[in-house]
């Protein structure tokens, strides 16, 4: 193996990682679908317009990691900035079936969290189904810790 962990914070980083993806939706943009999908089953896949603008919009970022130009893992970081806070949202930690169980997730949300504690901020808040075992057991090895929540959805009518 010969894995990278790649930091993106805008589009001119997205595109040094993708560009020769682009045009032809290559294999690691279509990974990068693939993994999403597997995170959020149903999730329709993203065009290439639709991650440029989610760079675009600013307070984003990404880790992704490639194994010999694959990508194999990857996670994004939504910054939301409130009234009288900022809250970090991390969403879409996904890695690739067959490289799972080998510390790659672990990398991934490691390289997140020293990401946020440069900018000082003292926590992230992730989601995670009550089913996937696996995920909670790295997210509570890594310190975070389950809070009581409870999560609404509006589905606007078409």
């Amino acid at each position: 193996m010969n894995t990278t962990c790649h930091l993106i914070r805008d589009n001119a980083e997205f595109y040094t990682l993708f560009t020769s993806e682009l045009v032809a939706g290559g294999p690691r943009f279509s990974s990068f679908n693939k993994l999403l999908a597997a995170d959020s089953p149903g999730t329709p896949a993203m065009t290439v317009a639709q991650l440029e603008a989610f760079f675009r919009a600013g307070g984003i970022l990404a880790v992704v990691m490639t194994d010999r130009g694959k990508l194999i893992a990857m996670a994004t970081v939504v910054r939301l900035v409130k009234i009288n806070s900022t809250t970090y949202r991390i969403e879409h930690v996904a890695v690739s079936p067959d490289y799972r169980r080998k510390g790659f997730g672990r990398q991934v949300m490691s390289l997140i969290s020293s990401t946020i504690r440069k900018e000082q901020h003292r926590y992230a808040d992730l989601s995670v189904g009550e089913g996937n075992v696996a995920a909670r057991r790295l997210y509570e090895s890594l310190g975070f810790k389950e809070r009581e929540s409870v999560q609404y959805r509006y589905t606007f009518p078409k």
